[in-house]
């Protein structure tokens, strides 16, 4: 998070968190990295972890209220759970709160929920999380625990009974004559609403599994340091002069951080796990964002959220290419299968830098400018019929650099290159080239793309 803060050069910051040890303890480790790095803080506030009660609202009304006040800060760090932040970002939305660029945390920052609050209010939100993945084993153990046959861990007791009221009814009261004496023994049912027997008991696959990953490496990179650290050999050590860890009578915390900076294995997941020299993981970080350009720095392009591929398509004409003669109305009658996946495609390439082969073709028209004009090459324009594919992306792409935007306040246009057959008119094939214009200018020159190369497209008929 404080990598974010000094990437992007934001001076002010505002810090808000629960009142206990995950929003407390994280905010104030966020706090003292930014205090090495000149960053102020504008607003400091924690309120209490239960968003129900009714003082915990007034208090959260409060601080959102000081948060529209402010005109300091635009970045606002929100260290806490994701009922919290739920329930912070309504009262935000309720009171009218934009312009602000909220940070989270991995227990919000990538979740899909977020998206139903208005852009206005979440737009260019940023998530700092750590790369997730699925260990198929492990879920279809999990899958395997109940509340039957879960009763020796307390804390899934707490989960069972939170998240569906779970609870034991006694049965029945047996006298066991075994050897050693009788016993009384109950039998016990358990009962979870929405459940009517333990057949259909709710199980813990649907537990947030993607983290485990993250949980094994930590636990293995202990583990591995403490082996070394018995393995030691004298002279051979991590400590001054090669010395080995003392272990006899006891470990030092310090021995083993030492250890685990100086390791390196391959994670649960297949990825290299390292560590720098204050003991922070080297592997992948992953940003997640809800992206409202106008507030983000002018070199980031924006990834389209569904909503917005939604709209422009809904917004489409009603009309159909000889490249993919489905038409639209069939897509929005789909849309909602389709939507996740024209979405992903459109990302991708914006993510990669990559326009896809069958998205340069287009079927390329030439039509007189206005009728009765002679059939000459410079009364012709050329009319492009594209792939309904690349529509969401290029109205995506042309909406990122509108004239008069950005520190250069340059603009975009694209043009199309013909060439004439032996009749002059020109043949059904060109070349678009995106151009940039710094305004009050003439000169122009090729834009490159994420990946630095020159975005052209070949239109071919």
């Amino acid at each position: 998070m404080a990598d974010l803060v000094s990437y992007f050069g934001w001076n002010y910051v505002s810090t808000i968190a629960t009142d206990e040890d995950y929003g407390r303890l994280g905010i104030e480790a966020f706090k003292r990295e930014i205090k090495t790095r000149n960053v102020c803080i504008s607003i400091d506030e924690l309120f209490h972890p239960d968003y129900t009660l009714p003082e915990t609202k007034a208090q959260i009304s409060t601080i959102v209220g000081a948060l529209k006040a402010d005109r300091l800060a635009k970045v606002v760090v929100l260290f806490c759970e994701i009922p919290n932040a739920h329930a912070f970002l309504e009262e935000a939305e309720r009171q009218g709160v934009e312009g602000k660029i909220w940070i989270g945390t991995d227990s919000w920052g990538d979740k899909n929920s977020i998206l139903s609050f208005r852009d206005s209010t979440v737009g260019g939100m940023l998530g700092v999380v750590p790369s997730k993945g699925n260990i198929k084993k492990f879920e279809d153990y999990m899958a395997q625990l109940t509340p039957a046959n879960t009763e020796h861990n307390p804390w899934f007791g707490d989960y069972w009974q939170g998240t569906y009221r779970c609870s034991k009814e006694r049965i029945a009261h047996l006298n066991d004559s075994s050897e050693g004496g009788k016993q009384n023994r109950s039998l016990h049912q358990v009962k979870c609403d929405g459940f009517s027997s333990d057949a259909t008991l709710p199980n813990a696959a649907k537990l947030e599994l993607n983290k485990a990953a993250n949980v094994m490496d930590a636990v293995y990179s202990v583990a591995l340091a403490l082996d070394n650290m018995i393995r030691c050999e004298k002279g051979r050590g991590l400590l001054t002069n090669g010395n080995c860890p003392s272990i006899t009578n006891g470990i030092e915390a310090s021995d083993v951080l030492t250890y685990i900076k100086n390791m390196s294995f391959t994670g649960k997941l297949g990825f290299p796990i390292g560590f720098d020299k204050y003991g922070d993981i080297k592997g992948e970080k992953r940003f997640s964002s809800v992206s409202n350009c106008d507030l983000l720095p002018y070199n980031i392009i924006c990834p389209l959220t569904e909503e917005k591929v939604r709209k422009l398509i809904n917004s489409s004409a009603n009309k159909s290419c000889n490249l993919d003669p489905m038409p639209t109305s069939l897509v929005i009658d789909c849309i909602d299968v389709l939507l996740p996946i024209i979405t992903k495609m459109i990302n991708l390439s914006l993510e990669s830098g990559l326009f896809a082969d069958d998205w340069k073709c287009a079927l390329v028209l030439p039509l007189l400018k206005k009728s009765g004009l002679d059939l000459l090459y410079k009364n012709y324009r050329p009319v492009s019929n594209l792939h309904p594919t690349q529509t969401p992306g290029k109205a995506k792409n042309l909406s990122r650099w509108e004239p008069g935007t950005g520190p250069h306040a340059d603009s975009i246009f694209i043009t199309s290159q013909t060439s004439r057959g032996t009749d002059g008119i020109p043949e059904c094939h060109s070349h678009a080239v995106v151009h940039r214009v710094s305004l009050g200018t003439t000169k122009s020159r090729a834009t490159p793309n994420a990946a630095g190369s020159v975005f052209s497209a070949r239109l071919e008929a």
